[in-house]
């Protein structure tokens, strides 16, 4: 993760990008990364803390593919798994929104609160495990048909902006709906918690708490600095490219 974080400033450099968009989501990364590391470190058994770890290690793999997808895809650096990068800059989505919610269910011990709440699980598993299977199975099938269209943002054009064959893709929200349908189940089991909690469990959920907001004020950065920060299409040369496989979701 340390890696993958120093790469962030080098390849946000050579394909002109914004740092403050990037900075943004670190703000979001880094401190659950070092909470994620200290928890399975102590308590390799609770689930918590590989979810936490999961979670920077896709922030940090979408900020450091972004870049690189721009310069082969959109600047025409040659440079070696352009495809890869492609799919991989999709990572920071699919991670945090797959990934985060099971940690409110679990917390703070990394145990369901009672047995009933397996299925639960279960059934949340399988949605969110179907919705990315779906969303790269899509990004597939649009390569081998169309190749990779990068648009001016540094998306996969068929998908940000669908039309023609993959107009379908505009109102294929089932499954991402079926995913925020658990977010305030998970919700209000928290808030079921912090009724019965008091002395150290009471705190841990006021940590919680205040890590959530911090998370979600970080996400709202985000998705709002790179509108200022986005760099200008600089020439026409590798703004359409053809490769065998690859994507962003």
């Amino acid at each position: 993760m340390v890696l993958l974080a120093v790469a962030v400033i080098p390849l946000t450099v050579l394909a002109h990008q914004g740092v403050p968009a990037n900075a943004a989501q670190l703000m979001i990364g880094l401190p659950m990364s070092a909470v994620g590391f200290i928890v399975a470190r102590r308590q390799p058994g609770n689930p918590i803390g590989w979810l936490l770890l999961a979670i920077p290690v896709g922030i940090l793999l979408s900020l450091d593919a972004g870049p690189y997808a721009w310069m082969v895809y959109r600047l025409g650096y040659r440079l070696p798994f352009g495809p890869a990068a492609v799919v991989l800059e999709s990572a920071y989505f699919l991670v945090l929104f797959v990934a985060l919610p099971p940690v409110f269910l679990l917390f703070p011990d990394g145990v369901l609160p009672s047995p009933r709440w397996r299925w639960v699980l279960r059934c949340y598993l399988a949605v969110a495990g179907s919705l990315v299977a779906a969303a790269y199975a899509t990004v597939a099938i649009i390569i081998v048909t169309q190749g990779v269209h990068l648009d001016a943002s540094g998306g996969l054009a068929a998908i940000d902006h669908p039309s023609g064959s993959t107009a379908w893709l505009s109102k294929a929200n089932l499954l991402p709906l079926a995913v925020v349908a658990f977010w305030p189940v998970f919700a209000g089991r928290l808030m079921l918690s912090w009724r019965q909690a008091s002395g150290d469990r009471r705190q841990q959920l006021k940590w919680l708490m205040t890590g959530t907001a911090a998370a979600v004020a970080g996400f709202l950065i985000s998705n709002t600095v790179p509108r200022w920060t986005r760099p200008r299409p600089r020439s026409a040369s590798g703004w359409c490219c053809r490769c065998a496989s690859g994507s962003r979701s």
